[in-house]
């Protein structure tokens, strides 16, 4: 029996199964069929599609942690187990990543599941997701799985999964899972290939060397960590920063702003500086500014206000109207070219969307700005000479 006839046993019950269902549900008319989601013609943030690599088997011996947070206890045997089958299924994808990742990636799955991140009972739909990626297996599929797996003995595995992969797994797990946490609020995705260098200059400011990863950045947010639900990721970030046990970097980075929501935040933090020299664009900008500060109310009811993935948190929506608080930020642009052209605030991708509608007003108010900035009257007020 060669490896896809061992990969058809294991799917043949998964795909009965799913076919069975299939007719039932189309048996009658019912609600799902003019009603859903699948009546929006546009998405935001990420769509949760079932991906088989990203599948984390539980073979029936594999103990499960019944509720987020609860510690599974596994022993050798169990944990060998465990990481022979994660092996052996990611060696029959159709295009199977080398052999080192697959144990990098196997050894990642088994801490998620050691540390209740990962669980196949964990109701997805509470969660507004339409799968756990974290899938139990019955004897007769657990036994076709390891039928013709040479990772099976405690040696197969340790021979891939090395003691300094364990190590460096280890001792960074925490702040790998924050990292996808933090990807996942601030660009509203696991992965994406833009994404790569981020996720290696984020790893290089937690003083991490390029040697420690042991697989490429998709396969530890998605292969590796995908199966954590994201309130999960969250609980388990807020849980790290709170109890110091993720890298400064991490913590520091756990207020950004979730993605979607990042250009009424940008102005608002942009306007209160340049109140500093020039209260007087409360009078002149003051029905823009109660808007921003309308939008501003609204984001912060709920961590997940107004994000692109507001509905894996239940959060609300929050309509954004960039157009109405353009023209502050064009002003702040034009300030911040005038007075500090090397600040990060200048180089917002957000600021410069929102301030492109109004060229002409930031261009004129930027530049008064800029002037009366400069003058002593000013200065000397401000640091109250």
């Amino acid at each position: 029996m060669d490896s896809y006839e061992v990969y058809e046993d294991l799917y043949r019950v998964f795909l009965q199964e799913y076919q069975k269902d299939l007719e039932d549900d189309m048996a009658t008319i019912g609600l799902e069929d003019f009603n859903g989601d699948y009546f929006l013609g546009t998405r935001e943030g990420e769509e949760m599609e079932e991906v088989p690599v990203n599948n984390v088997l539980f073979g029936s011996d594999i103990p499960r942690a019944s509720q987020f947070g609860a510690e599974v206890p596994f022993d050798v045997d169990s944990a060998s187990a465990f990481l022979a089958d994660q092996m052996m299924h990611l060696s029959m994808q159709a295009s199977p990543m080398p052999v080192d990742q697959q144990g990098a990636v196997a050894f990642m799955r088994l801490l998620a599941v050691k540390h209740g991140l990962v669980s196949p009972l964990f109701d997805h739909t509470v969660q507004n997701l339409k799968y756990n990626d974290a899938v139990p297996l019955s004897q007769a599929q657990t036994e076709a799985l390891r039928n013709r797996n040479t990772y099976l003995t405690k040696e197969g595995v340790s021979a891939v999964v090395t003691p300094m992969m364990r190590k460096d797994i280890r001792t960074t797990f925490a702040d790998r899972v924050c990292m996808v946490a933090f990807m996942f609020r601030a660009r509203g995705h696991h992965y994406m290939d833009s994404l790569d260098a981020v996720y290696a200059n984020l790893w290089k400011k937690c003083r991490y060397s390029e040697n420690q990863v042991h697989a490429t950045w998709q396969n530890v947010s998605c292969a590796a960590l995908h199966a954590i639900f994201p309130e999960n990721l969250e609980k388990f970030w807020f849980r790290m920063v709170s109890e110091s046990k993720c890298n400064g970097a991490l913590a520091k980075r756990y207020d950004v702003a979730a993605a979607g929501t990042a250009g009424p935040l940008v102005v608002l933090q942009g306007l209160i500086d340049i109140k500093m020299v020039a209260p007087g664009i409360e009078r002149r900008c003051e029905n823009e500014i109660n808007e921003l500060n309308r939008m501003i109310v609204d984001i912060r009811s709920h961590r997940y206000a107004g994000s692109v993935n507001r509905k894996y948190y239940g959060a609300p929506t929050v309509f954004i109207n960039e157009k109405a608080i353009s023209a502050i930020a064009a002003v702040i642009r034009s300030a911040l070219q005038t007075l500090a052209a090397d600040a990060p605030l200048g180089k917002s991708p957000a600021l410069q969307r929102i301030a492109n509608n109004a060229p002409i007003t930031g261009a004129v108010l930027g530049q008064a700005i800029g002037q009366i900035a400069r003058r002593e009257e000013t200065i000397n007020g401000l640091l109250e000479l």
